[in-house]
C-alpha cells in the first residue's frame, strides 16, 4: 500500500519539462499555419510554410537531444529517488 501511495504522490508531482510545453505550442501552431497555407500559389507564402516545418523539425531534435542527457540540461533527473532508495536499503538489516 505504501508503495502505491508513493508512486502516486510521484506522479502528482511530475511536471512537464518546458522544452517539451514549447515544442507542443508551437508545434500545434506551426501545424495549424501549415494547414491553412496548404496549396497556396504565392511563392513568399510558400517559403514561410517551409521555414516554419524546418522550425518544427528543428524544435523536435532540440527536444530529443534534451530527452537523451538524462543528468544534464534544462531536462534532468534529480537524485531525490536515489537518496531515498539508499536510505530505504541502508535500514533494512
Amino acid at each position: 500500500m505504501s508503495e502505491h501511495r508513493r508512486v502516486r504522490q510521484h506522479d502528482s508531482q511530475a511536471k512537464l519539462p518546458g522544452v517539451l510545453w514549447t515544442v507542443l505550442i508551437l508545434g500545434g501552431m506551426i501545424t495549424m499555419l501549415s494547414a491553412c497555407l496548404f496549396g497556396v500559389d504565392n511563392f513568399r507564402l510558400h517559403c514561410v510554410q517551409v521555414a516554419s516545418l524546418a522550425l518544427l523539425i528543428a524544435l523536435v531534435l532540440v527536444a530529443i537531444a534534451e530527452i537523451d542527457h538524462p543528468f544534464q540540461g534544462s531536462v534532468h533527473l534529480y537524485p531525490n529517488g536515489f537518496e531515498r532508495a539508499r536510505a530505504t536499503f541502508t535500514l533494512i538489516p
